[in-house]
């Protein structure tokens, strides 16, 4: 299953990114049943929940664009990464 297309971000006057609406539809089943259920007990949490998901937004960015996630699935497009990147930085609207 394909991700949806982000459409690209102006940054001058970048548009309200929200958990719901734009970051949520990017995040596959596959990678959340990955981060459920085949990661360490310790790492385990549910990518589709908006607080789980915020608590550990920066290092998700991280291991996105260093390509260290999603594993087994297609890199995320500059696109996608600069939505992530708003959205931590308009302070994780969900």
């Amino acid at each position: 299953m394909s991700r949806p297309q982000v459409a690209p971000i102006n940054i001058a006057t970048p548009r309200d990114i929200s958990f719901a609406a734009d970051i949520k539809p990017l995040l596959s089943d596959h990678d959340r049943d990955g981060m459920l259920h085949h990661c360490p007990p310790e790492d385990r949490f549910d990518m589709h929940d908006y607080d789980q998901f915020k608590d550990r937004a920066d290092l998700i960015l991280r291991k996105l664009a260093s390509r260290q996630m999603p594993h087994g699935g297609a890199p995320w497009t500059t696109e996608e990464l600069q939505a992530l990147a708003f959205w931590i930085l308009q302070g994780c609207k969900p």
